[in-house]
């Protein structure tokens, strides 16, 4: 991304030297001047653009991000309560999931455009910090799908192995029941007040 940001300021330096050393009159009469405002006008604005777009979309990916907004405190504290219950703390906890991408890992659809609804659904969180009012407390937009779970626990051992799981196998993959019929306490938002906590050292 430095390397990016490098690269506009150099054209932006370069395109900035030539208009002040011949002159815009000058420059758009020769072919030097024309390549020169080409760059200024066009291309430095569209690597502008593709390069912050790139920066937005990847900063956006990121459990800091995520957690940056108010209304999200308690599911970020929600990540170090000590229950195994509370699936979300411990995939976090054992490194189930990358710790820098957790909010995105487990609230992405993984169809062909999984990543780009789950940024329209950041925009429309965005939207709502700045210009409505988050119901409280928050909801999800659709059910939670199992399918996010599947994407990494479809074939593990310890999945497929579970006596609970055994007779739900084709159900769950089906569609037809929900992880969250059994592992339902989510963020466990309630569990925050008296719960305990891991302390990482």
């Amino acid at each position: 991304m430095l390397y990016a940001f490098a690269m506009v300021a150099a054209i932006a330096a370069i395109v900035t030297a030539f208009v002040l050393y011949f002159g815009a009159a000058r420059l758009a009469g020769s072919r030097a001047g024309k390549l020169a405002l080409l760059l200024g006008v066009v291309v430095l604005p569209f690597v502008a653009v593709v390069n912050g777009a790139g920066y937005a979309y990847e900063t956006s990916s990121s459990t800091e991000f995520c957690l940056d907004c108010h209304e999200m405190d308690g599911h970020g504290k929600s990540l170090f309560l000590d229950d195994p219950l509370v699936l979300p703390a411990m995939h976090y906890q054992k490194r189930l999931i990358d710790r820098d991408h957790a909010c995105f890992q487990c609230h992405t659809n993984y169809a062909m455009f999984g990543d780009l609804r789950a940024k329209a659904n950041g925009l429309r969180h965005v939207w709502v910090h700045y210009l409505g009012e988050a119901s409280d407390p928050l909801e999800l937009y659709d059910p939670y799908p199992s399918s996010n779970c599947l994407h990494c626990h479809d074939d593990a051992r310890s999945y497929l192995e579970a006596s609970g799981h055994q007779a739900e196998l084709e159900a769950i993959s089906a569609g037809e029941k929900s992880c969250l019929e059994c592992h339902s306490s989510g963020h466990a938002l309630p569990q925050l007040e008296e719960g305990s906590f891991w302390i990482p050292e």
